[in-house]
């Protein structure tokens, strides 16, 4: 048989571990599988960190994590998103998590930042703590904002964001011009508000995105 039909013998639990506790997981995890292996291995290693076996978060802030070359970064970075919205972990935990993976790998991290929002959407007490960091931090990302917002769908949790000066402000505009109303009073009431800031705000991205919400 060619070698390279091959599959490659998936990791098991006690295979994952020992490589964890080694500090030689990340180089088992650069080892191509096939698809369905993929499927296998994002559920048994959000199992185990989520058992306490692993600290998949914890490995990111490592030396080894941190000197991956873009190329390995790209697969890890994979295999990472893949599994993520399948954690449990706290909301500071995985937003510094994320703030990592983006700062070292740039452009290239999106997914890890499309998993972060898939994450926070599966429940709203995630939610409800991203707001709450966000309210502490005037230069908290905004697009992290405002999903947590539209997960939230309550126009209430918005509103205190639309005076400050800064980028959470764009976030709860956009977020108000994403959340259904309750009813056609509050219809009414995030029509005006919005209307307001499109017509008569100094800034033309805060005009802009109060726009589209209209």
């Amino acid at each position: 048989m060619d070698a390279r039909t091959i599959k490659p013998v998936p990791l098991t639990d006690a295979d994952i571990i020992r490589h964890y506790q080694a500090g030689t997981l990340l180089q088992e995890l650069l080892k191509p599988i096939d698809t369905g292996q993929q499927t296998a291995l994002r559920a048994q290693l959000a199992a185990l960190h989520n058992a306490g076996n692993i600290d998949l978060v914890a490995v990111t802030a490592t030396t080894e994590f941190q000197n991956l070359d873009k190329r390995h970064f790209f697969t890890i970075q994979q295999v990472y998103s893949n599994a993520m919205p399948l954690w449990a972990a706290s909301p500071s935990a995985m937003l510094d998590m994320v703030r990592r993976l983006e700062a070292q790998g740039g452009g290239i991290a999106a997914s890890a930042r499309n998993a972060l929002r898939n994450w926070i959407g599966q429940a709203s007490e995630r939610a409800k703590e991203i707001v709450r960091l966000a309210q502490l931090d005037p230069s908290f990302d905004r697009e992290i904002l405002m999903d947590a917002l539209v997960v939230l769908g309550d126009a209430n949790s918005a509103i205190p964001f639309l005076a400050d000066a800064d980028p959470r402000r764009q976030a709860a505009l956009a977020a108000l011009g994403a959340i259904k109303p309750q009813n056609l009073r509050a219809g009414d009431a995030t029509f005006g508000r919005l209307l307001a800031v499109a017509t008569a705000d100094a800034n033309e991205d805060m005009r802009f995105t109060a726009i589209l919400g209209v």
